[in-house]
């Protein structure tokens, strides 16, 4: 018997032994290694060895960008392995599921949806401290930090690609044929306007079958007068009746007299607008900055106005300063809370996102927010390139209607706008209807 409690107490002991040095090790581990990195110098977190998943796009040109971008990290990080796994969400569920079951990535893209829940649940670590170790700001405008911040003023998420604001393009032929040059204000683009329309050319190929690029259009005029845009709506920051909303308003009644977008605008899909402007058909056009590439075949004929042409007289160089759309989100790339190189995969990744706005740039010739020269491995056309090299004069970037976070304010501005421009609205109606949807909408 006493022989059988021996075995017994040695057996557990044993088994007491092994939880000891197995059952809680990782923890321990994990908790030793996360203090040795935070004692490291940066220049120390460079030379360490490990292995980090990446969680992003993965396929087509995404996948050369970043496989372009991760060898180059290996110059700064030599010791570093990196999985990348492909992004199979575009809104986040599946993060959602790897967070709630705690198998998140080191590093993945955070879009702004599910940004907010994971910093409040403390699933993605704040980058503050580890962008100003590493002079995060330094490598970038100051336009790319615009508008990171969360609720509670932290950065969890970021990128170091250009914004993408909405561009007034023209064709040159069209403008060369009639004697016309880019406008520089308001009174220029009307007699562009009208010398199109009474030669039977439409001024503007609108694809008002979707609603953004009317509602950008309002934007580009109210960022004329003065204000921040459509945004500043939705805050309650400025109002409808204020005078740079009521002009923007007039303006566009004006031009739609004039025959500004044509008949059948709001009928037209994007590549029909396309086709118009691509053939002469049409003088000017509106899109995104994302159009330079998609016009690469016949980019030598697309010109871009560099001035708002819905500024006032002397004040053409303030307003060229500030762009419809484009204004950054709070996404972008996050680092998870339980990685094992926590500190590491921060660094890491912060670098990575600078690598990859490089390769984007040089590969694909996407403009660039970097302070450092890259310049496309292709050349840019002209107007492309004259893009490309302004984009840091620019101080601020207002949102996309597809930004906008009240539902009832962008569906009103939607609305209105549109009617506007069909004719069916006047500016005292289109004011007078907002100014009470909004109201309603703000509560």
């Amino acid at each position: 018997m006493k022989r059988l409690i021996a075995l017994l107490l040695a057996v557990c002991l044993c088994a007491g032994l092994l939880a000891g040095c197995g059952g809680n090790a990782p923890a321990e581990t994990d908790s030793s290694l996360a203090a040795a990195q935070e004692a490291m110098t940066l220049e120390e977190l460079k030379q360490q060895t490990a292995e980090l998943t990446l969680y992003t796009y993965y396929v087509d040109s995404d996948k050369e960008i970043v496989d372009y971008a991760l060898n180059e990290m290996k110059k700064i990080f030599p010791n570093v392995t990196v999985i990348p796994e492909n992004r199979t969400d575009a809104d986040g569920t599946v993060l959602k599921t790897r967070a709630a079951v705690g198998e998140l990535s080191d590093i993945f893209e955070c879009p702004s949806n599910v940004l907010e829940s994971f910093a409040t649940s403390g699933d993605i670590l704040p980058l503050d401290e580890a962008m100003e170790e590493m002079d995060f700001a330094d490598y970038v405008y100051p336009t790319v930090l615009e508008n990171r911040a969360n609720s509670d003023d932290k950065i969890y998420a970021i990128s170091a690609l250009s914004n993408e604001p909405m561009v007034f393009y023209y064709n040159k032929a069209v403008f060369a044929q009639y004697g016309l040059s880019e406008p520089k204000n308001y009174e220029e683009f009307k007699n562009v306007v009208s010398t199109l329309a009474e030669n039977g050319v439409i001024p503007l190929a609108l694809f008002g079958q979707e609603k953004w690029p009317g509602l950008q259009l309002y934007d580009l005029a109210c960022l004329a007068g003065g204000s921040q845009g459509i945004q500043a709506l939705e805050t309650g920051e400025e109002k409808i009746t204020d005078d740079a909303f009521v002009n923007a308003a007039n303006m566009l009644a004006e031009l739609t007299q004039m025959g500004l977008v044509g008949k059948g605008a709001f009928s037209t899909n994007s590549s029909q607008a396309f086709e118009q402007f691509r053939l002469g058909q049409a003088g000017m056009l509106v899109n995104g900055v994302w159009y330079f590439g998609d016009a690469l075949e016949y980019g030598e004929d697309v010109g871009y106005f560099t001035y708002n042409p819905f500024a006032a007289a002397g004040q053409e160089e303030e307003a060229r300063k500030h762009l419809s759309g484009g204004q950054m989100s709070p996404g972008g790339y996050a680092v998870s809370a339980t990685s094992d190189n926590a500190r590491l995969a921060t660094m890491y990744m912060l670098y990575f996102n600078i690598e990859r706005a490089k390769a984007k740039t040089i590969l694909y010739g996407a403009v660039s927010a970097l302070t450092e020269d890259v310049q496309p491995q292709e050349p840019r056309y002209e107007s492309y390139q004259q893009f490309a090299d302004s984009v840091g004069e620019v101080e601020s970037y207002s949102k996309y209607e597809w930004s906008l976070e009240n539902a009832e304010v962008k569906t009103a501005l939607e609305d209105s706008v549109e009617m506007l421009l069909a004719g069916s609205h006047s500016p005292e109606d289109f004011i007078s209807s907002l100014d009470q949807q909004i109201t309603a909408a703000l509560g």
